[in-house]
């Protein structure tokens, strides 16, 4: 497996981006104000190519769903 990003969040809820469409698996893990780190899990998600708006997020239609872009 190649690493495309590693990083570090505040926050519980975090933003990413893939490369391209595919299969990606993100590693997360806890880490307390020592700096120790718990056990990682692995979770699979699908990178997809999402129409974004001028503040870097991702358009959604009325019903909640991504809008995707399509390769021609």
């Amino acid at each position: 497996m190649r690493v495309i990003s590693a990083q570090r969040f505040a926050a519980p809820q975090i933003r990413f981006t893939t490369p391209e469409p595919g299969t990606y698996y993100v590693n997360v893990s806890a880490v307390d104000q020592t700096g120790l780190a718990g056990y990682e899990s692995r979770q699979p998600f699908e990178g997809s190519l999402a129409l974004l708006s001028s503040d870097g997020l991702p358009v959604t239609s009325g019903t909640g769903e991504l809008i995707a872009l399509q390769y021609y």
